[in-house]
């Protein structure tokens, strides 16, 4: 899809079906970007342009998640996608985003509240931005969010582009 410009927004300026329209300048949750796609991409590149807010991105290896699946490996979901929605096993690849999969059995109810607890936030690596700062992550292996800012600014004092790609 190409390279896009992320800011943070708050919620009643953001798309109406972002993370941003249900958590607005705030914390994210993990989730896998292009989760609500047939294929999510493979790798998600992000570039700092700016950062004067002091809120880390949080990765969280997908392994550490789905150990909780146990005994029952595969989660099932429904993804939201307007009139293409469909049903997906997830087990291997990451994928997951709350604002778009609804879990339709037990493994995928584990599954994001593993990834909602306080557990994976201490589990997860902190990313902290400086302007020229370039992160790759394998979208299929770590699943990302937004971490909380350590002062009480707004939290909008940053600028990264994204780009997608398989």
């Amino acid at each position: 899809p190409g390279v896009e410009r992320l800011v943070p927004r708050a919620a009643g300026k953001a798309h109406p079906n972002s993370l941003s329209a249900t958590h607005g300048n705030g914390v994210f949750p993990f989730h896998s970007d292009g989760a609500h796609w047939q294929i999510p991409p493979r790798w998600l590149v992000l570039w700092c342009e700016e950062s004067s807010d002091d809120r880390p991105t949080l990765l969280l290896p997908w392994r550490l998640l789905t150990r909780h699946l146990k005994p029952d490996p595969t989660a099932v979901f429904l993804v939201k996608n307007g009139r293409r929605s469909f049903f997906v096993e997830v087990r291997d690849v990451a994928r997951l985003d709350a604002g778009c999969m609804i879990p339709q059995n037990g493994a995928a109810r584990r599954l994001l509240l593993a990834a909602s607890g306080t557990k994976a936030s201490r589990a997860a690596l902190h990313v902290d931005w400086k302007p020229g700062l370039v992160l790759v992550v394998d979208n299929h292996a770590v699943l990302h969010g937004r971490g909380c800012a350590r002062s009480t600014g707004s939290g909008t004092g940053r600028v990264l582009w994204r780009a997608l790609l398989n």
